[in-house]
């Protein structure tokens, strides 16, 4: 099970070069349950994006053995 522990992590946005300032809260315990609800059930989240009012959880790919096996064909094809 992937181990994701957010405490005192900070994502900046892509692209930001400058100075910063914190001061500004929000309470974010249904978000903080939200991501330990993926990581219960074995996900393990990189990213959060955020799109106007909405938030999106991003997780670390999973490959199928289906997936995994049309790679390995691929890549035998390109040897």
């Amino acid at each position: 099970m992937a181990n994701n522990n957010f405490k005192d992590i900070v994502f900046w946005k892509d692209g930001f070069d400058g100075k910063a300032e914190g001061g500004f809260f929000f309470r974010s315990f249904d978000l903080n349950k939200f991501m330990e609800g993926i990581t219960e059930r074995g996900g393990n989240v990189v990213g959060i994006q955020f799109t106007g009012n909405n938030c999106e959880i991003i997780c670390e790919h999973k490959s199928t053995d289906d997936e995994t096996t049309t790679q390995e064909k691929e890549l035998e094809e390109l040897s």
